[in-house]
């Protein structure tokens, strides 16, 4: 039988300086093929540096916290319940303006690659 669950504690995580991505659908882990799926935690004042993927566009989901997204040299506030598109190329990155951690998941298509992310 296939796995179609994977618990938060079985998926790949990968630190930065102040954050912390957890890989949970991907193909290594599941049967997807078209899509990737993340959560993410930012602590307070921290980001994920400025960064562009070639072929993959992704959608980040803000669960909790607030913070300044930068797409392609334009800077907006997010909030818990705001949704963020990032289309191929566009460089973008993201800090945590506020007190508390911010979470938020990112959905990935194509299926996140290490050879497909660029910093800037």
């Amino acid at each position: 039988m296939r796995k179609l669950i994977i618990h938060e504690g079985e998926g790949k995580v990968i630190r930065g300086k102040g954050f912390r991505i957890i890989e949970l659908i991907n193909p290594d882990m599941l049967s997807s093929k078209n899509v990737s799926f993340a959560s993410v935690i930012v602590n307070s004042g921290a980001k994920i540096s400025a960064h562009y993927h070639g072929k993959m566009e992704e959608i980040y989901f803000i669960l909790e916290g607030k913070g300044l997204t930068t797409i392609d040299n334009k800077s907006t506030n997010v909030k818990a319940g705001d949704a963020i598109y990032i289309p191929p190329r566009a460089v973008h990155g993201i800090k945590n303006t506020g007190r508390n951690l911010l979470r938020f998941v990112v959905i990935s298509s194509p299926p996140y690659s290490p050879e497909d992310d660029f910093r800037t």
